[in-house]
């Protein structure tokens, strides 16, 4: 009993691994992805303000917009990866109530063998 209990706790953190892997690529906060792209708006960001307003190549109001630009897009693609991750969260959720709801049912059929097994016993014992 206890070797079994070990085994499935060890499944279950292996499987709660895995799950932390897929939504890290998904969408969660310790994705690679996330982090090369906002470098990459930083660096721009950057280069823009010190080639506008530093160095005066581009003009402060074109400057200004550029980088509105790219704050809007950056905002357009963190809105899409969290819609991704939305659903990828709502997608496990209806995974775990489809289970649960199994799982129930196959409980509800134990519990009538179980009663149906204890009349039988009282019947007999009569």
């Amino acid at each position: 009993m206890n070797n079994q209990l070990r085994e499935e706790f060890n499944e279950f953190l292996k499987d709660k691994e895995e799950i932390r892997e897929i939504i890290g690529r998904i969408g969660g906060s310790n994705n690679s992805q996330n982090k090369i792209i906002s470098a990459l708006f930083s660096v721009i960001v950057l280069v823009l303000l010190v080639t506008g307003i530093f160095l005066g190549e581009i003009s402060l109001t074109t400057t200004l917009l550029l980088i509105i630009i790219l704050a809007v897009f950056k905002i357009i693609w963190m809105l899409q990866q969290s819609s991704k991750s939305m659903h990828f969260q709502f997608w496990i959720l209806n995974s775990l109530e489809i289970r649960i709801n199994e799982i129930d049912k196959r409980q509800k059929k134990i519990e009538k063998l179980f009663e149906e097994i204890n009349k039988n016993k009282v019947e007999q014992e009569k």
